[in-house]
C-alpha cells in the first residue's frame, strides 16, 4: 500500500513538468500556413486537324478547388501555358478553306466565361490548341492565377497524356503526273445498216430514210451526213433549195438511228438499183473529229421520167425542085423538155441542101406526150437517084432540173419518081445499142435491160413486132412480166427503145452469159420475117467470206500477252483477190497483220496474233478483212471481239517462310527394308553355323585317324568353338 501511494505521488509531481515542456515546444515552432487553392483538370479529350497533322485540339474540364470552403476565394485572372519539349501552345486563326496555327511563346489568357463558371463553383470546359514538336505524348500544363480579396498570386501544374482519338490520315506519296492519253484512238465507227430490203424511191418520194449504226464501243456525237450519187454523171436527185444532208445528235455502241434526207427524184433517173455515197462528219466524247463514208443502194421503182425526144418525117422530096419539108419532134418522156435545139445533118450540095434557110432551129418547150414541128426549105438535085435519101436530126435539150440530153435521129426521105430498089429487099431489124442498170450485175439481183431497136430499111416500115428474150440455162428470168415484148411499128430508119426487168439466178457463176433475142415482124405488104440477135451479159458472183468465232487462249490481264485465233472461210464461188487480214484495237499487237493473197473458193485459213492490254476494263478490238472482188472493187469485212481486262493479283506477304511439311512416310518401304535385313541376318547365321559344324567334323576325323596310327597328335589350340574337347579325349583309346 505504501508503494502504491509513493508511485502516485511521483506521477503527480512529474505532470506539471511535462505540460510545460509541450507548451514550450509548441511556442518554439512557426505556425502552419493555410492550404492554397488550385486549378484541377478533372477530364479531357483530344482531337486532330486533318489538314495539319501535328495540331492537337485538347478540350479540358477545369475546376477551381479551394481547401477552405468557408471562405470565398474568387479568381480574378487565369492564364495557361505549357512547358517541356513535346508540345507548344498555339493560337488558331481561320483561313480560306482551313485554319492557320501560330506558336505562342507567352501564356494565354483563359476566356472570361470559363473564369466566371469557375467562380460560380461550376465545372468549366475549354478547348486549347497545341502543336506537337517532340516525340513524347506527355503534355505539361501550367496554370497561373490571382485570387482572393487580397488578389493573391497562385499557380499549379498538371500533366496529361495526349493521344488523338482519330488518327491522322496517312500521307500519300506524291504521284507523278499521268501521261497524256491519245483520245483520237477512241474512234466511233459509223456504217449503213444493210440488212433488210433496199429503200425504194419513185416520183412520189419526198423523204429518203437510211438507218445508220455505230459499230464501235465509243459514242459518236454531232453527226452530220451528206448524200451524193456515186455516178455524178447521172444525177439521181433533183438539186433544189433543200440540202441533201441529215443530222443525228449521238449514237452509242450498236445503236441504230435513221437519217432522213428530203429528196426529189431527178427526171433522168432510170429504173433499177443505184449506188449512193453517204459522207459522215462526227466527233467522239473527247471532241476529236473524224470523217468517213459508206456506200448505200436504193431502188428506183418508176419508169424513165426524163423527157425523150424523137424526130420523124413523112414528106417526099422531088428531085430538081425545092420543097418546105416538115419534121415532127415528139416527146415520149414523162416530163417536159426545154431549150430544144434541132440541127439538120447530112446536107450535101450534090444531093440535098437548104436553100434560103439555116440548118438550126429552136423550140422553147415540148410537154410530155406533146409534139412540135420544125420546117426546112430543102432543094434536091435532079441527078439524085434511088428510092430515098438519108438525113439526120440532132436534138439537144434540157429537162426541168437542167440536165442536158442529146439525141441523133436518122431519117430516110423518099424521092418522088425514084425506083423502089428495096421493094424486094428484106427490112432488117437490129439492136443498135443495149445497156443494163445497174451496170454491175450480181448473182441473185435484179436489173433492167434497155435495147435500142432500129429498122435499117430505107423505105419499108415494120409492124407487129414481137421481141422474145431467151436465156440459156435459165440464167436470166423476167420479173413480174413475160419474156416477150410487143412493138406496134418502127418507121424506116427509125429507132425505138424496149426495156425489160430481169433477175439473175442466185447460183450463176462468175462469167459472161449469152442472151438470145428473137424478132418476129411484118413489112407493109404483110410479109412475115424472123431475125435473131445475141448479146452478152457479165454476171458477178457475190463474195462470201465467212469469219468464225474469235478464240482467246487464256484470261486477259493487264500488261500480259494473250494469244488470239480466228478462222475464216471462202464460202462463195469467186476468188477473193489480195486478201489482207489485220487486227486493230487499244492494245499492243504482236503479229497484227497477215497477207493471204488470192483466196480460192472453198478454201479455209486462220489468223493468229497476240495482244497485250495496256489499260484495264472492257476493250473492244476489230479484225479487218480487206480484199478485192472479181471486178477490182475493194471490199472490207470487220469482226469485233471484246475482252474484259483484269489487273493481276499479287498476294500479300505471308510472313516468315514456314518449313516445308515432312514428306509422306511409306511404311511399306521400311517394312521391305526390315525384311531384307532380316533375311540377310538369318542367311548369315545359317552359313556361319554350317561352317562351324563342318570344322568340328573335320577335326574329329583327324583325331580319330591319329589315334588309329599311334601318331602323337600335337596340342591344338581351339579358337572359335564353344566346347573345346576335354583332356580325356586327347589320349588314344586302348587297344583291345
Amino acid at each position: 500500500m505504501k508503494r502504491i501511494m509513493a508511485f502516485m505521488l511521483c506521477v503527480l509531481l512529474l505532470l506539471p513538468g511535462l505540460g510545460g515542456l509541450s507548451i514550450a515546444a509548441a511556442e518554439g515552432e512557426p505556425p502552419e500556413s493555410p492550404a492554397q487553392p488550385e486549378i484541377q483538370v478533372t477530364g479531357y479529350s483530344v482531337a486532330g486537324d486533318p489538314d495539319v497533322p501535328n495540331a492537337y485540339l485538347v478540350t479540358l474540364n477545369l475546376k477551381w478547388h479551394t481547401p477552405d470552403a468557408t471562405e470565398h476565394m474568387p479568381i480574378h485572372s487565369l492564364t495557361i501555358s505549357t512547358q517541356g519539349s513535346n508540345f507548344k501552345l498555339a493560337t488558331r486563326v481561320p483561313t480560306l478553306g482551313g485554319y492557320r496555327y501560330t506558336v505562342s511563346n507567352t501564356a494565354l489568357d483563359v476566356d472570361k466565361a470559363i473564369v466566371k463558371s469557375l467562380n460560380d463553383g461550376k465545372a468549366a470546359m475549354g478547348t486549347f490548341y497545341f502543336l506537337k514538336i517532340g516525340g513524347g505524348d506527355e503534355l505539361v500544363l501550367d496554370f497561373s492565377y490571382s485570387y482572393g480579396p487580397q488578389s493573391l498570386d497562385g499557380s499549379n501544374t498538371d500533366t496529361i497524356t495526349v493521344v488523338k482519338s482519330t488518327p491522322d490520315p496517312p500521307t500519300l506519296p506524291q504521284l507523278p503526273d499521268p501521261e497524256p492519253v491519245d483520245t483520237t484512238k477512241f474512234k466511233p465507227e459509223l456504217e449503213i445498216v444493210s440488212e433488210g430490203s433496199l429503200p425504194v424511191i419513185d416520183q412520189s418520194t419526198s423523204l429518203l430514210t437510211i438507218p445508220i449504226r455505230n459499230s464501235a464501243a465509243h459514242m459518236a456525237r454531232k453527226i452530220k451526213i451528206t448524200l451524193e450519187p456515186v455516178d455524178k454523171s447521172k444525177p439521181l436527185f433533183m438539186p433544189g433549195s433543200l440540202s441533201l444532208s441529215a443530222e443525228i445528235d449521238s449514237l452509242s455502241r450498236n445503236d441504230i438511228k435513221e437519217a432522213e434526207f428530203p429528196v426529189t427524184l431527178a427526171p433522168g433517173a432510170t429504173v433499177g438499183v443505184h449506188a449512193i455515197q453517204l459522207n459522215f462528219s462526227y466527233q467522239n466524247t473527247h471532241g476529236d473529229k473524224y470523217t468517213s463514208s459508206d456506200i448505200a443502194y436504193v431502188r428506183v421503182d418508176s419508169g424513165n421520167i426524163a423527157p425523150r425526144l424523137i424526130a420523124g418525117c413523112t414528106d417526099t422530096l422531088i428531085p430538081g425542085q425545092q420543097k418546105v419539108t416538115t419534121f415532127t419532134i415528139s416527146n415520149l418522156g414523162e416530163t417536159a423538155a426545154r431549150d430544144i435545139r434541132v440541127t439538120l445533118l447530112g446536107l450535101d450540095p450534090s444531093a440535098v441542101s437548104t436553100i434560103n434557110d439555116i440548118d438550126v432551129k429552136y423550140i422553147d418547150e415540148i410537154a410530155a406526150g406533146e409534139s412540135e414541128k420544125v420546117q426546112y426549105r430543102l432543094f434536091t438535085t435532079g441527078t439524085l437517084e434511088g428510092a430515098s435519101t438519108r438525113l439526120q436530126l440532132q436534138i439537144d435539150y434540157l429537162d426541168i432540173s437542167g440536165e442536158a440530153y442529146s439525141e441523133t435521129n436518122t431519117i430516110f426521105l423518099p424521092l418522088a419518081g425514084g425506083k423502089a430498089e428495096e421493094d424486094k429487099g428484106v427490112p432488117r431489124l437490129i439492136i443498135s445499142k443495149y445497156s443494163f442498170s445497174p451496170q454491175e450485175i450480181r448473182a441473185g439481183s435484179q436489173f433492167v435491160l434497155d435495147m435500142d431497136l432500129q429498122n435499117t430499111s430505107r423505105n419499108k416500115a415494120v409492124s407487129n413486132i414481137k421481141v422474145t428474150i431467151i436465156a440459156e440455162e435459165g440464167t436470166f428470168l423476167p420479173v413480174d412480166a413475160s419474156n416477150t415484148l410487143f412493138i406496134e411499128t418502127i418507121l424506116p430508119g427509125e429507132m425505138t427503145t424496149a426495156s425489160l426487168p430481169l433477175v439473175t439466178k442466185a447460183d450463176a457463176e462468175n462469167k459472161p452469159y449469152p442472151l438470145r433475142i428473137t424478132f418476129e415482124y411484118e413489112d407493109n405488104q404483110g410479109n412475115a420475117y424472123n431475125a435473131q440477135e445475141m448479146i452478152s451479159i457479165p454476171v458477178r458472183q457475190n463474195p462470201r467470206l465467212m469469219v468464225g468465232d474469235v478464240m482467246m487462249y487464256g484470261e486477259p490481264f493487264l500488261w500480259q500477252m494473250l494469244p488470239i485465233n480466228v478462222e475464216f472461210y471462202n464460202l462463195g464461188k469467186t476468188i477473193l483477190y489480195n486478201l489482207m487480214v489485220k487486227a486493230e484495237g487499244p492494245f499492243q499487237l504482236d503479229g497484227g497483220s497477215y497477207f493471204v493473197g488470192n483466196f480460192n473458193p472453198g478454201q479455209s485459213d486462220s489468223f493468229n496474233f497476240a495482244v497485250t492490254p495496256t489499260e484495264p476494263g472492257e476493250l473492244v478490238g476489230t479484225i479487218v478483212f480487206e480484199f478485192e472482188d472479181s471486178v477490182g472493187n475493194p471490199v472490207q469485212v470487220r469482226r469485233e471481239f471484246t475482252m474484259n481486262v483484269m489487273e493481276p493479283f499479287y498476294p500479300e506477304d505471308p510472313g516468315p517462310e514456314l518449313p516445308p511439311p515432312p514428306p509422306p512416310t511409306n511404311k511399306w518401304k521400311y517394312v521391305g527394308i526390315g525384311a531384307a535385313v532380316l533375311v540377310v541376318l538369318v542367311g548369315g547365321f545359317i552359313w556361319f553355323r554350317r561352317r562351324r559344324q563342318r570344322q568340328k567334323i573335320a577335326m574329329q576325323n583327324a583325331i580319330e585317324q591319329a589315334a588309329a596310327t599311334d601318331i602323337v597328335v600335337p596340342e591344338i589350340e581351339y579358337v572359335g568353338f564353344d566346347d573345346p574337347p576335354s583332356a580325356e579325349n586327347d589320349k588314344p583309346e586302348p587297344k583291345q
